[in-house]
C-alpha cells in the first residue's frame, strides 16, 4: 500500500508515515481521531500527541475519509476533551503550536 503512493513523513513525528496514518484511517474501521491517536497507534501511550500532531493526523483523516473541515475541527476538538478530561494532558499542549495544512 504504502509502496504504491507518494509517501512522506508526518513532519511532526517523522517516525509515522502519512500513508501509514491514511491505510490505518481507511481499513482499521476508524471513526474519530481518537481512535488512531489511542487506539491504533502509540502515539498517546508514549506522550507524542500536540496540537501540531493532531492537526497533521485529522488533515490526513480529512483526505481519506472525507470529512469536512466542520468535521475536523469537532474530531480535533473531541480528542483534545478526551485527552484533557481522562488522560489529564495539558490543555496548553494541545492548542499550541501551529496547524499543518496539506
Amino acid at each position: 500500500y504504502i509502496a504504491n503512493e507518494n509517501d512522506a513523513p508526518l513532519s511532526s513525528r517523522p517516525d509515522y508515515s502519512r500513508c501509514e496514518i491514511a491505510f490505518i484511517a481507511a481499513h482499521e474501521k476508524v471513526h474519530h481521531l481518537d481512535d488512531i491517536i489511542l487506539r491504533r497507534s502509540l502515539l498517546g501511550l508514549l506522550g507524542y500527541v500536540d496540537a501540531d500532531l493532531l492537526h497533521e493526523i485529522a488533515d490526513v483523516m480529512a483526505q481519506t475519509l472525507g470529512w469536512t473541515d466542520d468535521e475536523k475541527q469537532d474530531e480535533i476538538e473531541r480528542t483534545i476533551d478526551i485527552l484533557i478530561d481522562r488522560h489529564n494532558v495539558p490543555e496548553a499542549r494541545l492548542r499550541a503550536g501551529k496547524t499543518v495544512n496539506v
